[in-house]
């Protein structure tokens, strides 16, 4: 069967940075790239429920035309 994912492109926002939990250090590009994909997935998902019901969004499904098998 087809393999699928939901393609998004979203933008990058900046914001204020969050404070590293625990123990644990986290990068600023680290951080960076969390809150991006975070907020990506948020708009992602506010689409998604606001599509609801119409043929076609902001976001499409991919499916791959040939999968690959060894990526299973």
């Amino acid at each position: 069967s087809p393999v699928s994912r939901v393609v998004y492109n979203g933008k990058r926002s900046g914001g204020p940075r969050s404070p590293g939990a625990g123990s644990e250090i986290f990068t600023p590009a680290h951080e960076e790239n969390v809150r991006f994909i975070y907020e990506a997935w948020q708009c992602v998902e506010r689409d998604l429920r606001s599509q609801m019901g119409s043929e076609r969004g902001l976001v499409e499904e991919y499916v791959e035309k040939m999968p690959n098998p060894s990526l299973k």
